[in-house]
């Protein structure tokens, strides 16, 4: 095991996670105090101290949280004075939040406590500091790291249900760009976390999305028949065709109340109710079982027949194995 290893074997484990220097944290130095005051600029070839890298970290809101051996190759070369000037710089925004470069701040600290430990000089390394751009920037850097769909709507101020929300846009822009659900989707039409962000910067329709998360979690409690993500993704589409039967159609379908055979649209909906509680208690062969993505086929496969107000047989009229997901009307 290497020094680093040696000093931190609990870390290595990844039972340890960083993120924001804790509060309450006093500085001791003036580098966020020169930072305010620039602005707008960038500070070249700052000679860094350990004070000063705490301070600097005091700056680390909203950065999601990562594990020791995510830096432990930084602080390996930080430890062996072996970590010249790059150029690539700590970037600050223009709120004044660390924005690019936790990693190699904390790597600098580890390396600097082991550093003391044996009997070393204190570590002391140049960095360049950009302070300005705008917070939502955040989303472009560090492109070599996987950066969740959750962690980029934080980082846009999407606190609740961040990674639901995210799931569900990406259920709905797969459907309706696409007619297709995510787990089919070709690796490069993936929805990028630009495309994302753009989708919940509209603001009314990102409100009746939260609205609609609500109802979905709720039906999934009933039926839980497909995620309720994906519950929340269709209710969506479906509430832009049809506002007050969507709220019908999914109500009845999870709580299976108020069906009357003798209605065409309940008929519709007590076949594919029947058939989803089948899936979910096992009791269908595996050729008759469906997959999720064959799940949300029926589901809108049924949604139109109602819509048309068109009687389904019992057993299904469609290969959904083969079948293409209609669009919903």
């Amino acid at each position: 095991m290497t020094d680093i290893e040696l000093a931190f074997p609990e870390r290595i484990q990844d039972k340890r996670s960083y993120g924001q220097i804790k509060q309450p944290h006093t500085h001791t130095t003036d580098i966020v105090a020169r930072i305010k005051k620039l602005r707008d600029g960038y500070l070249h070839r700052v000679k860094m101290n350990a004070a000063m890298v705490a301070d600097l970290l005091d700056l680390n809101v909203g950065n999601r949280e990562f594990k020791f051996k995510d830096i432990k190759r930084y602080a390996e070369d930080m430890y062996a004075d072996d970590y010249p000037w790059t150029g690539e710089p700590i970037i600050v925004s223009n709120t004044f939040r660390l924005i690019d470069g936790q990693k190699r701040l904390w790597a600098f600290l580890a390396a600097n406590e082991k550093r003391i430990e044996n009997g070393k000089p204190p570590l002391e390394i140049e960095f360049s500091i950009v302070v300005g751009p705008e917070d939502r920037f955040r989303i472009y850097l560090d492109q070599g790291v996987n950066r969740s769909a959750g962690d980029v709507l934080k980082d846009h101020g999407i606190l609740k249900d961040r990674f639901v929300t995210a799931a569900a846009v990406r259920n709905i822009w797969y459907l309706e760009e696409y007619q297709r659900v995510g787990k089919t989707m070709p690796k490069g039409e993936k929805m990028d976390n630009p495309t994302l962000i753009k989708w919940v910067s509209n603001t009314k329709r990102l409100k009746l999305l939260t609205t609609i998360i609500s109802k979905a979690r709720a039906i999934h409690n009933d039926g839980p028949f497909v995620t309720y993500t994906m519950y929340a993704a269709l209710w969506f589409i479906f509430h832009r065709l049809d506002a007050e039967f969507a709220e019908t159609f999914f109500t009845k379908l999870a709580t299976g109340e108020d069906l009357h055979m003798t209605k065409i649209i309940d008929s519709n909906i007590t076949y594919l109710r029947q058939t989803l509680e089948r899936i979910m208690r096992r009791e269908l062969s595996d050729r008759e079982v469906l997959r999720g993505d064959e799940r949300v086929k029926y589901i809108i496969h049924v949604w139109n027949a109602c819509r048309r107000n068109v009687r389904l047989e019992k057993k299904l009229d469609v290969d959904l194995k083969t079948y293409d997901i209609e669009k919903p009307i």
